[in-house]
């Protein structure tokens, strides 16, 4: 398995499906690398408030870049 020292994602067609969910696959892998103790970082043009919708989803609490980074 390759070592990650911090993980970017972005929101919208990557992470969530069509459906706006996160696929539970998805999910548990996110959990373990968080449980390594690697930084996931959510991405998004979303404001904070939408990023923090799905931060819940996926049990993430963290730094995250909203307003296409800005």
């Amino acid at each position: 398995m390759r070592t990650y020292s911090i993980v970017f994602l972005d929101i919208d067609g990557t992470l969530l499906d069509s459906r706006h969910q996160v696929m539970p696959c998805t999910r548990n892998r996110l959990k373990y690398l968080h449980g390594r103790g690697v930084p996931i970082i959510l991405c998004s043009a979303r404001p904070p408030g939408g990023v923090n919708l799905v931060a819940g989803q996926v049990e993430l609490h963290g730094p995250m870049a909203c307003y296409n980074g800005g």
